[in-house]
């Protein structure tokens, strides 16, 4: 029951980042098609380019952290001393790592769009 709770609360927590990420997206591309008419706005969407750069490259350095701790995980699960039960438990985190690099894997396809 506590798991389901906690999966509910992670998934209204990325949809609310989904929301604000769009938001920001939105922003960014009114300023650009307004800055021009306004050199004040250039500062201000020069700000937003940079926040939007520092993020895809967090998004980035966590695929690739992931992809390391998959990497890893699987390491764990062929190694023939590992008992049963830890073997389908690092397969199930590992699965959840792939779902977790897909997710930021797709918010990086749109960020980049």
């Amino acid at each position: 029951m506590e798991l389901a709770k906690r999966d509910l609360n992670i998934r209204k927590l990325q949809e609310e980042l989904e929301y604000k990420r769009q938001m920001l997206l939105d922003k960014r591309d009114d300023l650009r098609q307004i800055q021009g008419e306004n050199k004040y706005l250039i500062g201000i969407a020069n700000d937003y380019e940079r926040y939007y750069k520092a993020i895809r490259n967090e998004r980035r350095k966590q695929c690739e952290a992931l992809e390391l701790l998959s990497r890893y995980v699987s390491s764990i699960a062929s190694d023939t001393n590992t008992t049963q039960q830890l073997v389908e438990q690092s397969r199930y985190q590992q699965r959840e790592i792939m779902r977790e690099i897909d997710r930021l894997r797709v918010e990086l396809d749109k960020m980049t769009d």
